[in-house]
Order: C-alpha cells, then sequence, then structure tokens
C-alpha cells in the first residue's frame, strides 16, 4: 500500500504464504483494521486425540464442557454500563453537527468497542 506509508500498525500473526486480498476498515471510533486474505500452500495436518468433549454455550455460564468444567460468562458491558450511561447523556445534551458532539461520540463509540471483546 504504497500511498500510506505514514501508517503505524500492530500485526498480531506473521503474514505467510501469498496476499490474495487486504480489506481496510474504519470503526466509528476512528481506528482502522486491515483483513490480509492469504493462499498458504502447506497443508496442515490436525491431530486427532480419542477424546471427545460436548461444549455448551449458554448465557449465565459461557461455557459447559461435558467433563464439569464450567467457565463464567466475561461480563464486560457491566464493566462499563455507568460510564457508558453518563457518556450517552453528555452525547444526547449536545448539539448536532458540533465538534464536542463528535468528540462526544468518539468517545461512547470506544467504550462500545471495549464491550466488545469476545
Amino acid at each position: 500500500m504504497p500511498k500510506l506509508k505514514w501508517v503505524k500498525f500492530k500485526k498480531s500473526q506473521e503474514i505467510k504464504g501469498i496476499i490474495k486480498n487486504v480489506t481496510i476498515s474504519k470503526v466509528p471510533s476512528g481506528k482502522y483494521f486491515a483483513l490480509i486474505l492469504c493462499e498458504v500452500s502447506e497443508s496442515q495436518k490436525i491431530n486427532k486425540s480419542l477424546n471427545n468433549i460436548g461444549i455448551d454455550l449458554g448465557i449465565k455460564d459461557f461455557v459447559i464442557t461435558s467433563d464439569g468444567e464450567i467457565i463464567k460468562n466475561p461480563k464486560y458491558y457491566h464493566k462499563y454500563e455507568k460510564k457508558l450511561i453518563k457518556f450517552q447523556k453528555q452525547l444526547d445534551r449536545k448539539q448536532k453537527c458540533s465538534k464536542n458532539r463528535n468528540k462526544q461520540r468518539i468517545k461512547v463509540a470506544k467504550i462500545h468497542e471495549k464491550n466488545n471483546k469476545y
């Protein structure tokens, strides 16, 4: 991407194979994300295990396995609930099409991003 030399980025994985497609998207908080589609020539074999485990997804408990292991539901929404209520009230009071409203909109969008950690 020759026009975007100034963009700093963090990569989560090494790029393996031939890059086929790159999709750049912008979230409401102003951050950009690049999704890279690669074609890998090597086929990776998955080791089969003899033990089968059933997984039940729920609301109260996030995961319950057939072994009896219970993983609690991470309630990110409750962590930021009061802050979100406060910021949304402030956003509602701002005059439409103002710079202060746009700044407040970005603050609300950042809190929503923190809630979506699944």
